[in-house]
């Protein structure tokens, strides 16, 4: 769905926006990859866990792109909390470091994330999502730079087999990347899912399989210039 996920809430919403975290009400874990162009070298993967709990819900994660002789590595530590019941807001402590071979500095910053998501209508999802809101240099003589990312959008169930979603993604210093995708549930455990982005312009198709409490996802997303992305998520409830 071409990377929407600022108004959604599920076991990814500790990558996409935490504030999703808030409406969880069981414990999960889950694995995502993928092979950017299908190059090796642009590799990512993440493990994701989330934990319910009576203050709110504690997320992390752990995502890495690159291979041995260049990748950045991110940690993060989520924590979710309902404001009423329709609101949520989040804050994520995170760890960035990148690598690379024969560097004499590496970037290396701690930064954070906040996430609001409200729900200010029946089948209507908000979301807004700031990363590393200071940004800046994450080491000494070095001219590797963090940039600041919003993201806002909306989600919107349309009964209980359709649901549309369309977002903003704004890093500092670049044009508004605009996200919209679908998800059509033809019948109850498996989904069809379309997104298209532009900045550049770029497609992606997917499709969703849930069996009792695990959820599976496989999807491929085409650059215009560069390529296809295969794509594949596993993720368990417990």
């Amino acid at each position: 769905m071409s990377d929407c996920g600022v108004a959604f809430s599920d076991l990814w919403s500790v990558s996409h926006n935490q504030a999703g975290l808030a409406f969880l009400k069981s414990p999960a874990i889950g694995f995502y990859h993928d092979r950017r162009f299908m190059m090796k070298e642009l590799s990512f993967s993440s493990l994701a866990a989330v934990i319910p709990s009576k203050p709110g819900v504690f997320g992390a994660n752990i995502n890495y792109f690159g291979f041995s002789k260049y990748h950045d590595t991110k940690i993060g530590i989520a924590y979710s909390h309902k404001l009423g019941q329709k609101l949520a807001a989040s804050v994520q402590l995170d760890y960035f470091s990148s690598f690379i071979f024969g560097a004499e500095n590496n970037l290396r910053k701690i930064t954070f994330e906040l996430g609001i998501i409200s729900i200010p209508a029946e089948n209507l999802m908000v979301g807004f999502h700031l990363f590393n809101p200071i940004p800046g240099k994450g080491g000494h003589n070095i001219k590797a730079y963090l940039p600041s990312i919003t993201r806002l959008g909306i989600s919107y169930f349309l009964r209980e087999k359709v649901m549309l979603s369309i977002e903003t993604f704004k890093e500092f210093s670049e044009k508004i990347i605009v996200k919209t995708g679908m998800e059509y549930t033809p019948v109850k455990k498996f989904a069809i899912r379309f997104g298209v982005s532009t900045e550049p312009a770029s497609y992606s198709f997917g499709l969703g399989y849930y069996f009792n409490k695990i959820r599976a996802g496989l999807a491929f997303a085409n650059h215009q210039t560069l390529g296809f992305t295969p794509r594949l998520d596993f993720g368990i409830e417990f």
